[in-house]
């Protein structure tokens, strides 16, 4: 695939949005999920701090719930994806699918509003 060309490059990736149907819920579970702190919140919106080299995620609350899965998920990069997993279903996500595939392993996963995301385990 190569590099990037920044002169033909329309922009860059700012930020992820998740729309969610209960912000206050969603802002505990990714925050922590996440290990960052929330940077700010509105009626509509909830900002958490970004990680380092890791655009910043924002939650939307919206009035509908989720339908049919994701055409855009988070592959979250982890060490030990039994322990990940674990963390997340303590935090009130749930486990849908254990993959092993012969280069890697990971488990996708839903956040409490039944978004998908991968933990992936990381090589050693």
């Amino acid at each position: 695939m190569g590099g990037t060309n920044s002169e033909k490059a329309l922009g860059r990736i700012g930020e992820i949005v998740i729309d969610v149907r209960d912000l206050d819920a969603s802002g505990r579970f990714w925050s922590q999920v996440l290990g960052v702190g929330i940077r700010s919140v509105d009626e509509q919106y909830l900002v958490l701090d970004s990680q380092p080299y890791s655009p910043a995620l924002i939650l939307q609350q919206v009035a509908e719930g989720k339908q049919g899965k994701n055409r855009v998920h988070i592959d979250l990069r982890v060490k030990d994806v039994d322990a990940a997993l674990n963390r997340v279903e303590v935090l009130g996500g749930r486990k849908l699918e254990v993959v092993v595939d012969p280069t890697e392993r990971f488990i996708v996963v839903a956040d409490p509003d039944g978004n998908e995301f991968c933990l992936v385990e990381e090589e050693s």
